[in-house]
């Protein structure tokens, strides 16, 4: 049985998910109460994109193990895909309380906080996260929070630092792009991608990133070079 379990993780890392989810099954078949079958069984599902039976492999796997973090935060992730940002917000309140001091946890109960629009909460949360350390996903939170209370230069600085830690940060680039847009400053939007293109001519990433969001504000002929 444990050689089923490890040769279904590693289908999983080789994305051939259908035997992955033979050799899953067939363990849980012979031990129903495996956690790690359940999650690498979910992770399946994940791959394929079938939401709601991801949702109940990961709930089972937190039934038989709570002390999970992973899972908790992959169930939590589930739920604020499916736009049930309060589901998700109580599975991450009922870790233990040494899991909720880790900044990974913490980077995530953010992004709920952020769908639930609890600002105070997201404020401290981002606070909490950041005497930690500076990571991409805290400072984007920072600057999306800084768009919602309308300091589009705080939030400019906060979008920039993240680019810095990783250039090919995507979601970082578009935010950026989105808070010139919020003042109808598209054109500043895209000589500042343009810019970040020239910059780093050998990231396919970032390279790809700037000619879809030159193709999609209607330059085409700009977005040829990318």
């Amino acid at each position: 049985v444990d050689a089923l379990l490890q040769r279904g993780e590693i289908l999983l890392r080789q994305n051939k998910i259908g035997e992955a989810q033979t050799d899953l099954r067939l363990v849980l078949h012979y031990r129903s109460d495996s956690a790690d079958a359940h999650y690498l069984l979910a992770g399946t599902y994940r791959a394929s994109a079938q939401t709601l039976q991801e949702r109940q492999e990961v709930s089972e796997t937190l039934r038989l193990d709570r002390t999970k973090l992973g899972a908790r935060i992959e169930l939590a992730q589930n739920f604020l895909v499916s736009h049930i940002p309060q589901s998700a917000l109580d599975i991450l309140n009922q870790a233990p309380q040494e899991a909720q001091e880790s900044p990974a946890f913490i980077a995530e109960r953010n992004w709920v906080l952020l769908a639930l629009g609890d600002i105070p909460a997201l404020t401290k949360g981002i606070k909490d996260g950041l005497a930690h350390g500076k990571t991409g996903d805290l400072l984007l939170q920072s600057g999306l929070l800084k768009l919602k209370l309308k300091d589009f230069n705080g939030a400019r600085s906060s979008f920039e630092e993240a680019i810095q830690l990783n250039p090919e940060n995507t979601r970082a680039l578009n935010a950026l792009g989105a808070s010139y847009a919020m003042q109808q400053q598209v054109p500043v939007a895209l000589r500042k991608l343009r810019e970040h293109a020239a910059r780093w001519p050998r990231s396919s990433v970032v390279q790809q990133f700037v000619g879809e969001s030159l193709l999609s504000n209607g330059e085409a002929e700009n977005a040829r070079p990318y």
